[in-house]
This record gives C-alpha cells, sequence and structure tokens, in this order.
C-alpha cells in the first residue's frame, strides 16, 4: 500500500508525529526541556517538506 503525502493532509501528518514523538518521549523518561526540542524537531521535519517540489515527493520510487 502506498500512502501519498498531499497538501490537504501534510499537517495532520505533522501533528500525529508530533503527537507521537510527546508520547514516545514520555515513555523514555525524557524531561520536559527534552520534550520540547522532540516535539519541535518532529515538528520542523514535516514542514521542511513543504518547500520540496511536489514532483519529487509524488514521483515513482526506484526502491518501491
Amino acid at each position: 500500500m502506498k500512502v501519498r503525502l498531499t497538501e490537504e493532509n501534510a499537517l495532520s501528518k505533522a501533528v500525529q508525529v508530533a503527537t507521537l514523538a510527546i508520547v514516545m518521549g514520555q515513555r523514555m523518561g525524557l524531561d520536559t526541556k527534552q520534550l520540547n526540542s522532540l516535539t519541535i524537531s518532529a515538528l520542523l521535519y514535516d514542514i521542511g517538506n513543504f518547500w520540496i517540489d511536489r514532483k519529487l515527493l509524488t514521483a515513482p520510487r526506484v526502491f518501491d
């Protein structure tokens, strides 16, 4: 099953990834400062995808 990231679900995905990062970080025993850094990092990773040309994100992959 292939999932394509569209502009409509990009924000939802970013929030879900950040939420998952928080839960995992809490279970790992991270303190508040570490949790904040982890959450911001998760959001920045997904936000970076907004500047990538959609053609690159939706192009067929060699290893699929």
